[in-house]
């Protein structure tokens, strides 16, 4: 079942209550297209929630940010990957202009080598 926590202070209390250690929450970012335009105009990130903050006992995601902070500053947060076909902030953009590097190269006069046909020249 999706949970979907909106920029609240009481849906960020929720959030603080539901979490889990391990537990995965996924915010959908808007990404400036006007800035980079061969860029996908939403990116998902994802966050696992790692252990309990010792001294208030707010579950805490990567070191010094909260579950509660993440509601309250990313916006909606959901419990369930909310589209897969949305691209993972981390993985790499498809190729959409540019030539492919090795062509560039060869074309400069380059030779470009695997690591056993270097070695060999090296004799």
């Amino acid at each position: 079942m999706t949970t979907v926590y909106r920029r609240t202070r009481s849906d960020a209390k929720k959030a603080n209550r539901d979490a889990y250690k391990g537990m995965v929450l996924y915010v959908i970012n808007e990404v400036a297209t006007n800035i980079a335009p061969y860029e996908d105009s939403h990116l998902k990130t994802r966050h696992v929630v790692t252990h309990r903050q010792a001294i208030t006992g707010a579950w805490m995601i990567a070191g010094s940010l909260s579950v509660e902070g993440l509601v309250l500053r990313e916006g909606p947060v959901y419990t369930v990957d909310p589209d897969p076909k949305v691209r993972e902030i981390g993985d790499p953009s498809p190729q959409v202009a540019g030539p492919d590097p090795r062509k560039v190269a060869e074309k400069a006069g380059f030779r470009i080598f695997s690591n056993k046909a270097a070695k060999a020249g090296r004799r």
